[in-house]
């Protein structure tokens, strides 16, 4: 192989290793209440990912809110809901490109006489989102 060859297999390789790196988006929503909440309002990625994210939750609540909901003695840990949430569907662009997403979750008590059904218990839901994203490179910056 030539050096000019050499050079130019370089590059390319520098340039494909500089327009993609693993990346990471968020989204927040709340809700109160239990049961099922679809969401209206699209997590936009504000990055375009090349390959389908893989998606981790968390919900938060606050023990000592649902303790005084729930007339628990202090220092005893109320029961705590099952809440679960998911991508119920990707928003792609038009080259097929991950882009956004809508998502669900669902709150919920196991059975048991501490709990009205009816509770408007207050959750934060957070979705991360990771996969491998193009990089923005500026317009003045290409060649």
């Amino acid at each position: 192989m030539t050096w000019e060859m050499e050079r130019f297999r370089a590059e390319n390789e520098r340039q494909r290793e500089n327009s993609a790196r693993a990346a990471f988006a968020y989204a927040e929503y709340n809700s109160v209440g239990q049961g099922p909440f679809e969401f209206e309002k699209r997590a936009d990625f504000g990055l375009t990912f090349v390959t389908e994210p893989i998606v981790a939750y968390g919900a938060t609540i606050d023990l000592d809110a649902l303790s005084d909901m729930l007339n628990v003695d202090p220092g005893i840990t109320p029961p705590i809901p099952l809440i679960s949430g998911m991508v119920t569907e990707w928003d792609q662009d038009d080259k097929g490109f991950w882009t956004g997403a809508w998502v669900a979750v669902r709150v919920h008590f196991p059975p048991t006489d501490l709990v009205d059904p009816a509770l408007q218990i207050r959750c934060g839901h957070h979705f991360t989102f990771s996969a491998v994203a193009m990089k923005d490179i500026p317009l003045d910056q290409m060649d």
